[in-house]
């Protein structure tokens, strides 16, 4: 499965081939990837947090779907 670091280069590297060229060529991609990456790993476990917030688990409501 793709890393957000490895899909947002690909997306880069298709989408914004001069800014990809230019981040490259000053030795900044990796730090750039790197920060990107950094902050959709924060968002990913804002979002799963504020799910689990709005609708907590509850393990009796799987049990009847669990047996069927």
């Amino acid at each position: 499965m793709p890393t957000y670091r490895q899909l947002h280069e690909e997306q880069l590297r298709q989408n914004r081939p001069g800014m990809y060229r230019d981040l490259r060529r000053h030795g900044e991609l990796k730090e750039y990837l790197d920060r990107i990456a950094q902050e959709a790993r924060e968002m990913h476990a804002r979002v799963v947090r504020q799910l689990a917030e709005r609708h907590p688990y509850d393990p009796t409501e799987w049990q009847g779907r669990r047996e069927a």
